[in-house]
């Protein structure tokens, strides 16, 4: 194997040194860099997108219906060979069946295959015990492949099957006390190099 030391190189017509190696590995080319091969070492983080939605909300819809602006978020990704890694939280509880789930643009990102009653959730909040205290936590982490470079639209939507009174960030009972927790939902989108 053969083995080329050194800390700089300058083209035999220059007058400045092309490139540089320092004693800690850094390099740094002067003027332009052309790369006919493929760059390795992909998945990087490009982006970033995040929200919050402390609110208090209710629904009774007994369809899919988006939570709030808050937790509503658009990305642009920077290649169709990008990743949208999307992670998030939320709590509330219903006393019958309520969902929730994030979908972007229309599609649900919680699939239910091979099932044709079941519904594509993060969980199902329903409050099994009945007591008005409890809430139930709902967490999603998943990569997206979306394959575009279009702005996209990221979102939590929430509904309850018999339209039972769904409340998420806080628990059913709605005394304002300092044994009654107030939790958030949150979404976030990160965007992965290939």
């Amino acid at each position: 194997m053969s083995k080329l030391i050194t800390d700089t190189i300058r083209h035999t017509g220059g007058s400045a040194d092309n490139i540089t190696l320092d004693g800690s590995q850094n390099v740094t080319v002067e003027g332009n860099l052309t790369v006919d091969g493929t760059i390795v070492g992909g998945g990087k983080i490009l982006q970033v997108v995040s929200g919050t939605h402390s609110d208090i909300t209710s629904t009774t819809a007994t369809s899919w219906t988006d939570v709030d602006s808050d937790v509503t978020l658009n990305i642009t990704p920077a290649s169709t060979s990008s990743k949208i890694f999307v992670t998030g939280q939320l709590q509330g509880s219903c006393d019958n069946n309520a969902y929730a789930s994030v979908f972007r643009d229309s599609t649900n990102l919680i699939t239910a295959t091979g099932s044709t009653n079941r519904i594509p959730a993060v969980r199902d909040y329903q409050d099994y015990d009945e007591a008005a205290y409890t809430t139930v936590l709902g967490v999603i982490n998943i990569v997206d492949s979306p394959s575009s470079t279009s702005e996209l639209t990221y979102k939590w939507r929430f509904y309850s099957r018999l339209g039972t009174t769904f409340t998420i960030n806080r628990a059913d009972e709605s005394t304002d006390a300092v044994y009654r927790v107030h939790p958030n939902t949150t979404l976030t989108l990160m965007e992965v190099s290939a």
